[in-house]
């Protein structure tokens, strides 16, 4: 249940400049300005691109794989068992995991997923989902306390469908970084 939309010059570099930061920073050496711009760049282009995603998806065929490349700019490709298209890359001084899989044959669309491990800069922001998502109407709540920091957006689509982001964050109050993004399309409860 996750998106991204990485389509812009920074995200078409791939992780080539970023791997030269994180490179830099393993031998205690200081980024430059500019790796850490295009490491900032990269970064917000994944959220724009989540977003993007979560606001304009309205049917299954918007989450095929196919149409999830198209809209991230990201080379993804199959797995080895062909189940799964992803792609892995660097971001900050972090990694991220993008993929798309269908869970089971009569899901009505593909699941969406990106994985950030957390670093020092917080390369996901909350802010920059959790904002422009509720701009675009999603209704929010949160996970009960004691329980994994998860806050929920969910927006009625058509087709008796609801389309599902689910942030995984640093902490249930005042959230500062995501480190999981999951986007899902399913039928809608009552």
């Amino acid at each position: 249940m996750l998106t991204l939309l990485l389509a812009t010059q920074a995200c078409a570099r791939g992780p080539a400049a970023d791997n030269a930061t994180q490179e830099n920073v393993m031998k205690g050496q200081t980024p430059t300005a500019e790796a850490a711009r295009a490491s900032r760049d990269h970064a917000a282009a994944m959220a724009d691109a989540i977003v993007r995603m979560a606001k304009t998806f309205e049917s299954p065929e918007d989450m095929l794989p196919e149409n999830v490349a198209k809209f991230t700019a990201l080379g993804i490709s199959k797995d080895v068992q062909g189940k799964r298209t992803g792609v892995q890359g660097t971001v900050g001084s972090g990694t991220y995991e993008f993929a798309v899989w269908k869970p089971y044959e009569r899901h009505p669309g593909h699941t969406i997923e990106l994985k950030v491990q957390p670093d020092a800069s917080c390369s996901l922001s909350f802010k920059s989902l959790h904002d422009p998502l509720v701009s675009a109407g999603f209704t929010v709540t949160k996970s009960a306390p004691g329980f994994k920091p998860l806050v929920f957006f969910e927006r009625v689509i058509p087709g008796g469908l609801g389309f599902y982001v689910v942030l995984g964050t640093d902490a249930r109050n005042d959230p500062r970084c995501v480190t999981q993004v999951t986007m899902d399309m399913e039928p809608r409860d009552g």
